[in-house]
């Protein structure tokens, strides 16, 4: 009797930023582990990205990557063959998708690819946590997977990565990360895996290196868990609009026993794609508001507060301080008082 190979669905999400879509998906096409399902869903983008996507996936253009780039091997030479895709609605994917649809996309696939491209369109910005809930209500919905790998879509990643990760998965069953390394200093590790968070004073560190401590939290950079875990986590907090989403989902598994792994997989990683840019006013106030809101959520009111509140003081005081930054620090300590007022103190008048 064979061995019953698992099924990963690979979670991506696109907003405005097609090019490096079609190169994080050209990476995954040469994983030496095929049974995967790549779900893309599309957050609304405005620069025509889901044309350029779908004609990438019918072989009409080729992401491109310089012959300099050192990680071009991961997505070089195309793919070659057609793409079968699923287009769906948020709502059709919440429904299971259509299975006649589903039946002939699998008629028409390509020697080497087990599953069709699922796309998934919002028809708007939703953010980190309830787009890839897009996917998982797909998911849930097909009842098929045995694990989901969400991975951003300003990443390539080694042919061996997903293997990697599976073997780690199945050996330490919970969330299981990787080793996230700058794209653009592919020596460099951003991230081993995830990182700390204090709950006392809601400090949060990233691991640089292997610990023997077992991390608190996984980075959604690059973040696997098995269906059962998605099952009894549920899915991303959906009041979240984008930044500690996955510490957030993290602290709940951890509430469930659910552990945190760091496989030997590789990712390269962009950073900042999704926003735009990573210094902006509108990053740092959803950073900020995120972590209030997460930390009130789990916490309620403590030290974590005082040392926040403190940060937003120093950073508008602080003339070394970017603009953008400083801004957001004053609207976020506004919102933050506000916030600590209607929920404590309303309940007092």
């Amino acid at each position: 009797m064979s061995p019953i190979v698992p099924k990963v669905y690979v979670v991506l999400i696109n907003w405005n930023s097609s090019e490096d879509t079609m190169e994080c998906l050209e990476s995954i096409l040469r994983s030496d582990f095929q049974n995967y399902q790549m779900i893309l869903v599309d957050n609304g983008s405005t620069d025509q990205s889901v044309e350029r996507i779908l004609t990438w996936a019918q072989g009409g253009i080729c992401c491109w990557t310089s012959p300099a780039n050192p990680l071009r091997q991961y997505s070089h030479p195309p793919f070659g063959m057609e793409i079968p895709y699923l287009r769906y609605s948020s709502q059709q994917a919440g429904a299971g998708g259509d299975t006649l649809a589903e039946s002939e996309a699998y008629e028409q696939l390509p020697r080497g690819l087990a599953h069709p491209l699922v796309l998934v369109e919002t028809g708007h910005n939703l953010g980190f946590g309830r787009g890839n809930n897009a996917a998982f209500n797909y998911i849930v919905a097909k009842g098929d997977g045995d694990y989901v790998w969400l991975l951003n879509n300003d990443t390539v990643i080694d042919h061996t990565t997903l293997s990697k990760m599976l073997t780690t998965a199945q050996r330490s069953p919970g969330i299981i990360g990787s080793v996230v390394r700058y794209y653009s200093s592919p020596q460099e590790i951003q991230v081993y895996g995830g990182g700390y968070m204090t709950s006392l004073t809601g400090r949060v560190s990233s691991a640089k290196r292997k610990e023997k401590a077992p991390l608190d939290f996984i980075t959604g950079a690059s973040m696997m868990m098995d269906y059962s875990t998605v099952r009894d986590v549920g899915f991303f907090d959906e009041a979240i609009f984008m930044y500690f989403e996955d510490i957030e989902y993290c602290i709940r598994a951890k509430k469930r026993g659910v552990l945190c792994h760091v496989s030997d997989g590789i990712v390269y990683h962009k950073l900042g794609t999704s926003s735009a840019n990573h210094e902006s006013h509108f990053s740092w106030m959803n950073v900020y508001k995120s972590k209030f809101y997460s930390l009130m959520k789990h916490n309620g009111a403590g030290l974590w507060l005082i040392y926040l509140l403190g940060t937003l003081v120093i950073n508008i005081a602080n003339p070394r301080i970017t603009g953008n930054k400083r801004k957001a620090s004053k609207e976020a300590l506004v919102y933050c008082l506000r916030s600590f007022k209607e929920r404590f103190l309303g309940k007092c008048a």
